[in-house]
């Protein structure tokens, strides 16, 4: 949602840096920071704040432990800005896919016979 573009693309046969790694990464940087994964089309107008929010919440969304997430009436409080939240730990499944250059095993390259499952 936030970059129009898919967790990790493939391009000369690698796969790139996977995406939720690198927003994790930049979270405790400057926030003018985030405009580098604003979807391009958006030509850049976007509120930062609000990006940065998007961004937060995304991470909050993808830690380890279930409990640690928040439920989807906080995901939209936080959205729009009613409910304030830290920056999250880094989660380590992240990391670790990141880390190891895997394929993500749930993305599956879309074949003639069959679509792409994305969860």
């Amino acid at each position: 949602m936030i970059s129009g573009r898919r967790n990790t693309d493939i391009t000369e046969d690698k796969w790139d840096e996977y995406f939720p790694f690198r927003v994790a990464s930049k979270l405790k940087e400057d926030e003018g920071v985030f405009m580098e994964f604003l979807d391009y089309r958006l030509e850049g107008n976007c509120d930062v704040e609000e990006l940065k929010r998007a961004c937060k919440v995304a991470c909050w969304c993808t830690q380890d432990d279930e409990k640690d997430r928040p439920s989807m009436g906080q995901v939209v409080q936080i959205l729009e800005g009613v409910l304030e939240v830290g920056i999250p730990p880094f989660p380590r499944f992240i990391e670790g896919l990141a880390r190891s250059q895997m394929q993500v095993p749930f993305v599956e390259q879309p074949s003639s016979d069959s679509s792409t499952l994305l969860s």
